[in-house]
């Protein structure tokens, strides 16, 4: 009943599987890590992440679409450098940056790029530096994760929603509660392929992170995008569209 779940999670894992190995279009090479990275470890693992300079060292790599909105962002400076190349302690980072991690961490992927985190923010010289490289940051990373419900980065990318509504279900057609007889239940599931769920229900229909004037670059130039919506994943590359209630794509 999330879309932190599992089963969400297993869904992207899936849509990823398929870009990388049936889409030649969506196909490139592992590029360089960006400049700095967090390296968010292992499924499992519980070390703490931290600030990781690449070195030009090659490796896949998950960037992230984010909301700043109004609320006091985490963020790299000049002061807390030295002890962000250290560590990151997850308690201190908001919502959306956790639930991102924990994405990555169940994708396999060790390493995140989040703009807030990665780029000095009060350098001019490593915020003109940075910013020139943001269009290739996005283009080659293996994924983009978009929070596009959240208003800002507290409210998280994981979104509780009524699972009924896009997955099916049993649904017992007799007083017999024993599971023995298959055609005594019924299989219920929403109707499937109206016009592909109307076109993909509008192409998402927004959220507070397309009012971010970044937006619009990390949307064209990603390769592929997950879409955390707050009631449904959506993926995109450069080859398809698909949701949780159409994932075989359009």
């Amino acid at each position: 009943n999330s879309t932190g779940s599992d089963y969400a999670t297993a869904m992207i894992g899936y849509w990823l599987r398929e870009c990388i190995h049936r889409h030649p279009k969506c196909r490139g090479t592992i590029e360089s890590l960006p400049t700095r990275v967090l390296d968010v470890g292992e499924e499992g693992d519980s070390q703490e992440p931290f600030l990781f300079v690449s070195e030009g060292k090659t490796a896949p790599y998950i960037a992230m679409s984010h909301c700043w909105g109004k609320s006091p962002m985490a963020t790299t400076t000049q002061e807390n450098l030295q002890n962000r190349l250290k560590v990151i302690t997850l308690s201190e980072l908001p919502k959306s940056f956790r639930d991102a991690i924990q994405t990555c961490r169940k994708l396999g992927v060790r390493y995140l790029w989040v703009d807030s985190l990665c780029i000095i923010q009060n350098s001019t010289k490593d915020w003109q530096q940075e910013a020139s490289k943001m269009g290739s940051v996005y283009k080659n990373a293996i994924l983009t994760i978009a929070a596009v419900s959240a208003k800002d980065s507290t409210e998280g990318c994981f979104m509780s929603r009524d699972a009924g509504k896009m997955y099916p279900c049993w649904s017992l057609m007799t007083g017999d509660t024993s599971m023995e007889d298959s055609s005594k239940y019924l299989w219920i599931r929403p109707q499937r392929d109206a016009l592909s769920i109307v076109y993909l229900q509008l192409r998402h229909m927004g959220g507070p992170l397309d009012s971010r004037a970044w937006v619009l670059q990390e949307k064209i130039l990603a390769r592929r995008t997950i879409y955390y919506h707050k009631d449904m994943l959506y993926f995109e590359c450069l080859t398809m569209e698909a949701s949780e209630q159409v994932p075989e794509g359009i």
